[in-house]
């Protein structure tokens, strides 16, 4: 336990000492093209796991797991290209990540069948939710391609995890 509360401090300190990426690049898709039946998501393909259990806390960081469960490897930017929406009023609406990552190279996930710890990615956020003090549910995408023929595809994979953050 301890050595993960000092990996996630140390992350959190080495990420937000650096410049942020533009989250609207425009390889950043839409909430409709999210939704759309043609990118692959909920765990065919990518699996995100929340360590322990879905359940955080407000204003406290969201540490999460994301494994290739495919046969083939995967390409992410750094930031896994997350986006981040809450359901408000029956309806998803973005908020940004205050967790700022750097420009550098993309991460290579390999398949990983067994659950191998050298395998899996991790994805530190911290939603911007000022104003909500009560339990509210997110929707957390994590967006990338495959890798064909030693190359980026330009097929966008996703998936999503639902978390539940309480005051």
């Amino acid at each position: 336990m301890r050595k993960y509360s000092i990996f996630c401090a140390l992350a959190i300190v080495l990420f937000a000492c650096t410049p942020v990426v533009n989250p609207e690049s425009e390889d950043s898709p839409t909430l409709s093209s999210l939704v759309d039946a043609s990118i692959k998501q909920n765990g065919e393909i990518i699996e995100v796991l929340a360590p322990g259990s879905n359940n955080f806390e407000i204003d406290k960081p969201i540490v999460l797991m994301i494994r290739n469960v495919s046969d083939y490897d995967l390409i992410f930017r750094k930031d896994f290209n997350a986006r981040i929406f809450i359901s408000d009023n029956n309806q998803w609406i973005e908020v940004k990540d205050k967790v700022a990552y750097s420009d550098l190279e993309d991460i290579v996930l390999k398949p990983d069948k067994n659950f191998d710890p050298f395998k899996v990615g991790s994805l530190i956020l911290l939603p911007d939710l000022i104003g909500y003090t009560d339990k509210i549910v997110l929707r957390i995408f994590v967006i990338g391609n495959m890798i064909q023929d030693g190359q980026k595809s330009s097929e966008v994979i996703a998936t999503y995890i639902d978390v539940t953050l309480y005051p």
